[in-house]
């Protein structure tokens, strides 16, 4: 997969050497399932405003604590999507995709 760093998510991300460690132990797990109410609203509210099709996994992780970080798997038609956000109390900033066609 190839990894993309967002340029709004920039000023989170700039040891990406660290970054991408902790996104590569991201433990994927399959819906339904019991999430932080927090957690819950960020990934829901990614998935309508960027129209994420097709969620098959859902990532979260308190290793960039005191932010959150989520990700998405989603399929989409041209291949398969990893985003990945940081909730950062008064929003979620998409910091990163990676992306592998089909």
């Amino acid at each position: 997969m190839d990894r993309t760093y967002t340029s709004v998510g920039k000023e989170y991300t700039k040891d990406r050497d660290k970054i991408d460690a902790i996104l590569d132990r991201l433990q994927w797990q399959a819906p339904p399932l019991k999430l932080s109410r927090m957690d819950a609203d960020a990934i829901e509210e990614a998935i309508a405003q960027c129209r994420i099709p097709k969620v098959s996994h859902v990532a979260v992780s308190n290793e960039l604590a005191p932010f959150g970080l989520e990700g998405i798997r989603a399929q989409y038609k041209n291949g398969l999507a990893q985003i990945y956000l940081l909730h950062i109390g008064t929003e979620v900033v998409i910091i990163a995709t990676d992306f592998e066609a089909n």
